[in-house]
């Protein structure tokens, strides 16, 4: 993704790298991400573990082409609140301009198998992100949470903490699918298996996690230790 008449910046991965090599603090920030949780005993614990699989997740067969109230509840995970006339519009998609897009994005590939940047289905994906950014209200830490809502394991999730993290203050969609194909992705997976993440959550969003887990406000701001 790149802003109107300015490239991409490219990320610096050093936060990434500090992940991978200090995988016992980063299994840790992990398990307690995504720990169970008793909501009746009153526990803490972290509303966005069940961002991917609320209501079954936004990219089962039955309500994949579409946004539903449970994707505007489920970004609310994410601490995000969608404005109402954004929601409706959303949801009721009058001119069928979302349906479409969404229509045209396969559930079943992950970012790290997109061939190259122009190919199919990254068009889509960008027009998406464009028409999701008109509406007023939806800046780009909410378009990134609806799109990764809909496309989990293609389009990443990406706030201020993973974006300040990375050096970056643009969409990293480009450059990610790179160091992804260079050995990131399997990394990932194996953090995930190996810190127990459920099995519907992608790769993309362990890196989400990781990153928020170390950089967010009241931490260190860095791996521990």
């Amino acid at each position: 993704m790149t802003k109107q008449g300015k490239p991409e910046m490219t990320p610096d991965w050093s936060a990434v790298d500090d992940l991978i090599a200090n995988r016992e603090d980063t299994l840790d920030r992990l398990r307690e991400y995504f720990g169970e949780v008793d909501w009746r005993e009153k526990k803490s614990g972290y509303t966005g573990a069940w961002f991917e699989r609320f209501d079954r997740g936004g990219d089962r067969s039955e309500v994949k082409d579409r946004f539903t109230s449970a994707d505007m509840i489920a970004v609310s995970m994410l601490s995000i609140i969608v404005p109402a006339r954004a929601a409706w519009l959303l949801i009721d998609d009058p001119g069928g301009t979302f349906t479409q897009l969404l229509a045209q994005i396969p559930t079943d590939i992950e970012l790290v198998d997109v061939d190259a940047p122009g190919a199919d289905p990254m068009s889509a994906c960008h027009e998406l992100w464009t028409q999701a950014r008109r509406l007023r209200g939806v800046g780009p830490t909410t378009a990134s949470k609806l799109l990764a809502r809909k496309r989990p394991h293609l389009l990443p999730v990406q706030d201020s903490v993973v974006l300040a993290a990375l050096g970056s203050p643009d969409i990293v969609w480009e450059p990610l699918r790179q160091k992804l194909r260079a050995g990131l992705h399997g990394q990932l997976v194996e953090l995930g298996v190996e810190a127990g993440v459920p099995d519907k959550i992608s790769a993309l969003r362990v890196l989400d996690v990781a990153l928020w887990m170390t950089y967010r406000p009241g931490t260190d701001s860095g791996p521990r230790a």
